[in-house]
C-alpha cells in the first residue's frame, strides 16, 4: 500500500474542499491536519514529506467531510480559544467569537476601577460561559454567577469553568427567573438575530448553532427589552449593565436603555470597528 505524506493528504483535503464551496480550502485543510497530528501549522509545513498513520489518515478525512458540510471548525474539533483560554465546543452552545472579547475588556477595565473588594457580576445568557469565566481567571475580584435558559449550556459553561480552574455559580434561568441576588455588574450577550434574518446567516451558523443563542424575536430586540426592563431589581444603585449587540442596533437599545432609567456611557466596537456593544449604568436608586 503506498504511503502518504503530509502534503499528500493535505493537496487532496484541500481539493475535496473548493469543490464543496468552502472559503480557504487550504488554510481550513492546514488547521484540520494541523489538529490531528498535533503540530501547528509551522510545523505542518517543514514536515511535509512525514508519513501520515492510517489512523490520522482516517480522522483527518472525517474532519474534512464535516467541514465540507459547513459544519464549524470549533464543532469538529470540540474547542475553540477565547480570550487565551480553552473552551468546549458543542452544538448546544454558541462558539465563542473574537470580537465578544472587546467586551471582557470592557468589563475588566471597568472592574479596575470600581473600589469593591469584592465585585459580584451576573453573566446573563452565558452559553459556553466564555465571558464569565475569562472574567473570572483575569480579576481576582470578580464574584461571578452564571445564568442560561438551556439546561445544556449550563452543563457545557460547568465543564469550563473546571477546565479553566475558576469558581463560578451557575443556574438555569430564564432571564431573571431564578435570579435573587444583586450584582454590581451585568454583562449579557443575549439572542439579537431577528427572527426573519436567520434564514440569511451563513450555513455554519444558522445549520449547526444553537437557534435559541441566535434568535432575537421579530425585531432582534425581544431580549434587550426584557433584560432593561427589569435589571435595574437585579443591580446594585448605579450598577452597570454591558451587553453585545448587532451592529445596527446600538440606537435602538440605547432607546430602550434610557426609557429604563439607564445612561448609555459608551459604545463598544469590534475588531472591524463596528459597534458591538454598550455600556450601561443604572442611573435611579433602587
Amino acid at each position: 500500500m503506498k504511503q502518504e505524506t503530509f502534503q499528500s493528504v493535505l493537496t487532496w483535503g484541500t481539493y475535496y474542499l473548493k469543490q464543496h464551496g468552502i472559503s480557504n480550502p487550504r488554510f481550513e485543510a492546514e488547521l484540520l491536519l494541523s489538529n490531528v497530528l498535533g503540530i501547528d501549522r509551522v510545523q505542518l509545513l517543514v514536515k511535509s514529506e512525514h508519513i501520515v498513520t492510517a489512523s490520522q489518515k482516517s480522522r483527518f478525512v472525517r474532519f474534512i467531510e464535516q467541514r465540507s458540510q459547513h459544519k464549524p471548525y470549533a464543532q469538529i474539533v470540540g474547542h475553540k480559544e477565547f480570550m487565551g483560554l480553552d473552551f468546549l465546543v458543542t452544538p448546544d452552545v454558541l462558539i465563542p467569537r473574537p470580537d465578544t472579547e472587546n467586551i471582557v475588556e470592557e468589563v475588566l477595565s471597568i472592574m479596575q476601577n470600581m473600589p469593591q473588594k469584592k465585585i459580584n457580576i451576573l453573566d446573563l445568557c452565558c452559553g459556553s460561559g466564555a465571558i464569565g469565566i475569562a472574567l473570572a481567571k483575569y480579576e481576582k475580584k470578580a464574584v461571578v454567577t452564571g445564568s442560561d435558559l438551556s439546561e445544556k449550556a449550563i452543563n457545557i459553561a460547568k465543564q469550563n469553568a473546571k477546565r479553566n480552574k475558576v469558581n463560578i455559580t451557575f443556574l438555569q434561568s430564564d432571564l431573571f427567573q431564578n435570579i435573587s441576588d444583586r450584582f454590581d455588574i451585568i454583562v449579557t450577550n443575549p439572542p439579537y438575530i431577528p427572527t426573519q434574518m436567520i434564514k440569511e446567516l451563513s450555513e455554519d451558523v444558522k445549520d449547526y448553532e444553537p437557534r435559541l443563542a441566535l434568535d432575537g424575536g421579530e425585531s432582534g430586540l425581544c431580549f434587550y427589552k426584557k433584560i432593561f426592563n427589569n435589571a435595574s431589581k437585579y443591580l446594585q444603585n448605579e450598577g452597570y449593565l454591558i451587553c453585545e449587540c448587532g451592529w445596527d442596533q446600538v440606537e435602538d437599545i440605547t432607546d430602550i436603555a434610557e426609557c429604563n432609567s439607564f445612561n448609555v456611557l459608551r459604545i463598544i466596537h469590534d475588531l472591524a470597528n463596528l459597534n458591538r456593544g454598550l455600556v450601561c449604568k443604572s442611573i435611579n436608586p433602587n
